[in-house]
């Protein structure tokens, strides 16, 4: 029975026995509610702290806690969520060889969202370097910046090689890579808008307006309609031409760049500039790609989302992203005077909406296309129908400002509900631990290719 303490001792006491009384208080409520006493805790302490995770687990079961953005049956199925994956790109076995030598060499303490973030900073870098030169994308630019580019591209293809491997050797229980699968997929998906705005860079496409946004709406597309697919079959399908290829062919971009000038993209090859070569492959390869997963998913039986919502429900979402982005090229001067500002900002809300459909897809719940994002274009387009109270430049950049940390904090408050409800750290070294048997480290982002049909 729980004593009932005036409290007036309690002032008089100090605040280390207080916090000792409420410790007490809280093991009596606990022995209470287990059925146990002191003398059966002395008596078998191990078998006490069994029980007691044996009644977490079970509370864990029974009700789920909400989490910062994810409900309880989200966060429930997040914990069941598999990473399913097939296929193997054209180039894959090749670039193996490169990625296991490299793999080998990595200590197994590191933490594979490192090796992620490694990737992405090298991008970063030689981004910033570009944008410093040629902000508008119609300035020369140093050949050395353009290798630079070539440089940091292949080392990101590598580090998004090694991730996947890396997560799979370091984690205790190899079911448990769903911190890996967003840091990953949110890394891609800011690395594809800058690395594109590299290339539109490299090849001064910001002479030509309507190719950069037909080349910047090309990538999102692209891009979200990779995880359009992955969010109505379940699998994360490589295709014969994709991710490896990409990255190396933009490798080899950024590479011709530097060694023959940027003039090389104005030339003319029957009436067409190389620049505009590139761009219309670009967007056939994109309607290829389109046809590919509607035929993969057509031939499988898909009929709904593995939410069980219409195929067609994410479309909204990557619809507005390109309206908005049309809309406000064509009502401001934005995209002619600050285009890599400006796709920065539409970048980043595919980027979003994309992230948004990689967590639906975890937790098998609706996709919702309506989001806090889309704020920024649409003040972009509302400060211009009232005749530009404020400067539309500087509201530009406040925009790209307000976009980048809404992207960040929605990827920041996912990680950390995930790491809350399995016990998982983002950046901890790993606990060295044996592979288990019959594990298979294989595929271009180096997680495990598992048989969809036994999941």
């Amino acid at each position: 029975m729980l004593h009932v303490v005036h409290i007036g001792i309690l002032q008089s006491h100090s605040l280390q026995e207080i916090i000792s009384f409420g410790k007490y208080i809280t093991l009596e409520y606990i022995l209470r509610r287990i059925d146990w006493n002191w003398s059966k805790v002395h008596a078998h302490p191990w078998l006490f702290f069994q029980t007691l995770l044996n009644l977490q687990q079970s509370t864990n079961r029974g009700k789920m806690k909400r989490g910062r953005v994810l409900t309880p049956k989200q966060m429930e199925r997040v914990r069941d969520h598999r990473y399913v994956v097939e296929g193997r790109t054209l180039l894959d076995p090749i670039m193996q060889v490169l990625w296991c030598r490299l793999f080998s060499m990595i200590p197994p303490r590191i933490n594979c969202n490192v090796i992620t973030m490694v990737g992405l900073a090298l991008n970063m870098t030689s981004f910033t370097i570009l944008m410093c030169y040629s902000p508008t994308a119609t300035d020369e630019v140093p050949l050395w910046a353009c290798a630079l580019a070539s440089v940091t591209m292949f080392l990101y293809q590598i580090c998004d090689a090694l991730d996947g491997k890396q997560c799979l050797r370091g984690l205790a229980n190899k079911k448990d890579w769903h911190i890996a699968e967003i840091v990953d997929h949110a890394s891609d998906s800011v690395s594809t808008v800058f690395v594109t705005i590299q290339l539109a860079i490299c090849m001064r496409i910001g002479e030509r307006p309507e190719l950069f946004l037909t080349l910047m709406l090309t990538a999102m597309f692209m891009f979200f309609t990779a995880h359009w697919q992955t969010y109505i079959s379940g699998v994360v399908r490589f295709g014969t031409l994709d991710v490896t290829e990409s990255e190396l062919a933009l490798c080899f971009g950024y590479l011709l760049t530097a060694i023959i000038g940027q003039q090389f993209w104005a030339q003319k090859v029957y009436g067409v500039e190389w620049r505009e070569a590139v761009v219309i492959s670009s967007a056939v390869m994109a309607v290829i790609k389109l046809v590919n997963h509607a035929i993969f998913i057509w031939r499988r039986g898909y009929r709904l989302t593995v939410a069980g919502t219409s195929v067609f429900s994410p479309f909204l979402s990557i619809a507005m992203v390109f309206v908005l982005a049309i809309i406000t090229k064509e009502m401001t001067d934005l995209c002619d005077y600050q285009p890599c500002i400006f796709f920065i900002v539409f970048g980043l809300l595919e980027a979003k909406m994309s992230n948004k459909l990689m967590v639906a897809y975890m937790t098998k719940s609706k996709f919702t296309p309506m989001d806090s994002i889309f704020l920024g274009p649409l003040v972009l387009l509302a400060n211009q129908l009232l005749n530009n109270p404020l400067s539309s430049h500087l509201l530009l950049w406040a925009v790209v400002v307000y976009t980048a940390a809404d992207l960040f904090y929605y990827i920041r408050i996912v990680v950390l509900d995930i790491c809350d409800l399995l016990h998982l750290t983002f950046f901890s070294a790993y606990v060295i631990k044996e592979p288990a048997h019959g594990d298979v480290i294989n595929g271009s982002s180096g997680k495990r290719n598992v048989d969809a049909n036994k999941n």
